[in-house]
């Protein structure tokens, strides 16, 4: 018999805020990291910050990512379990390895 957490209707809508906000980061922070390096392919230089330099594979991680989250926004706030799976796919997307990770675990 599996053991389920039972989160209360003010947790949940809690949890849907947070995929909002989590969400739009994500996939803002995506769409300018993929847009800046398609722009980079046509040698159309874009000023970004080091923090954020253009990559197409990361960007579209980082939309895929928020994806997962907003997904969750609707589930949530109709007060159902099933949107804390999104929650935690987003945060196992989020944490998992990058292939160009060269040290091994």
């Amino acid at each position: 018999m599996v053991n389920s957490i039972k989160y209360d209707d003010k947790t949940k809508k809690k949890m849907a805020f947070y995929c909002i906000l989590v969400s739009i980061i994500y996939i803002g922070a995506g769409m300018v990291r993929y847009l800046s390096g398609i722009l980079e392919i046509f040698a159309v230089k874009m000023f970004l910050p080091k923090l954020m330099p253009p990559d197409l594979f990361t960007g579209m991680a980082l939309i895929v990512i928020g994806l997962v989250f907003a997904f969750g926004i609707k589930p949530l706030f109709n007060r159902e379990d099933a949107g804390v799976s999104f929650i935690v796919g987003g945060c196992l997307l989020y944490t998992s390895p990058s292939p160009r990770d060269l040290s091994t675990s």
